[in-house]
């Protein structure tokens, strides 16, 4: 397409009108958009005491935690003392904490599927 051809259609457009009813139906819109009231806020001044208490206790636990690790006894285990016993508890543990966590998950998907 040329350039004079562009120009020719674009010249001999006419003018484009609306269809009937369009006015008031964009104005209905309108009044109808204003009309909803305005969305409730989310409210900071309950939720923030909560915030905090979360932010402290986390605090809390990361010194705890480290106030433990420091005062650790860190020597080595004498060899043979006290390693079946020791692989026996952390084999308990890890265990309670794959259920544990099993049941969380089971639970979770068991109340999200009911209506």
């Amino acid at each position: 397409m040329m350039d004079d051809d562009l120009d020719r259609i674009l010249a001999g457009e006419s003018d484009v009108q609306p269809s009937g009813g369009f006015p008031q139906n964009v104005m209905a819109a309108v009044r109808r958009e204003a009309a909803i009231p305005p969305p409730i806020e989310f409210p900071w001044r309950r939720a923030l005491p909560g915030m905090v208490a979360a932010g402290v206790g986390l605090l809390a636990l990361i010194g705890f935690s480290v106030v433990a690790a420091m005062s650790m006894d860190v020597s080595l285990p004498q060899p043979g003392a006290g390693r079946s016993h020791a692989r026996l508890g952390l084999f308990a543990w890890s265990a309670l904490g794959c259920l544990v966590s099993w049941a969380a998950v089971r639970a979770a998907t068991t109340l999200s599927e009911r209506r």
